[in-house]
């Protein structure tokens, strides 16, 4: 009698198990929603098909919840403890402040592609040079571009071949180049710009080919701040 006793005493009651699993289901969104914030504007994309994926799911949940319980001989769904309402509490007041941090302090990533202006972008060969301007208000201490080409002609291949050779001027100041090709990313340090973002591109062809003509394109530009601090 006295081992029975013990055994079931020792076993967890549908009540301590299901606020083990909230708490750390709770700790993993904390993880999560820092984790994407950290990624700026590629982690509102994977919070998009994610929040789908949940709000799918999220009504099935308390329904197995308090299924399970019942065979399990509980009485239903179970009322947390006080212990773990401080744990719940914290892990969502973590995720306020970090909410909170992103979007006053911190604050999130700007897309501005639509304020790009590009000039002498149309049909250029090896040599040729592009400008490219980003309209203010800016805000953001880094720029993150990426550039596309398209072939004027209908035969050749002018695009995979084609290096491009981006100068950033911030403010008028000189804040050095970048080697990259269509569809790669640009990252330029912006310091505290207030005025104006530009940059000259030089496009360059395999072996100097003439015959070639691309006209130039961006395809997206972001304004963002680096890290957390």
């Amino acid at each position: 009698m006295t081992t029975s006793a013990a055994g079931e005493s020792t076993e967890r009651s549908p009540s301590t198990r299901f606020m083990v699993w909230f708490f750390f289901v709770s700790l993993g969104a904390l993880v999560l929603t820092v984790w994407l914030l950290s990624l700026g504007a590629k982690g509102s994309e994977i919070s998009g098909v994610l929040s789908l994926l949940v709000a799918l799911v999220s009504p099935f949940i308390p329904v197995f919840i308090d299924r399970l319980s019942r065979e399990q001989g509980g009485p239903g769904l179970p009322l947390p403890s006080r212990k773990w309402l401080m744990f719940v509490t914290a892990a969502l007041l973590g995720m306020t402040l970090s909410l909170v941090y992103w979007f006053a302090y911190h604050k999130p990533d700007l897309n501005v592609t639509d304020r790009v202006v590009l000039g002498k972008a149309a049909g250029l060969r090896d040599g040729s040079t592009a400008t490219v301007r980003i309209r203010p208000p800016l805000g953001r201490s880094h720029l993150y571009l990426v550039f596309g080409l398209t072939n004027r002609s209908e035969v050749g291949d002018c695009v995979d071949p084609a290096t491009l050779r981006g100068t950033l001027t911030v403010d008028g100041v000189d804040r050095g180049e970048i080697d990259a090709r269509a569809g790669q990313e640009l990252r330029y340090p912006l310091g505290k710009a207030e005025n104006s973002v530009d940059l000259t591109v030089t496009l360059s062809e395999e072996k100097g080919d003439r015959t070639c003509s691309v006209d130039l394109r961006v395809t997206e530009a972001v304004l963002y701040n680096e890290g957390f601090l």
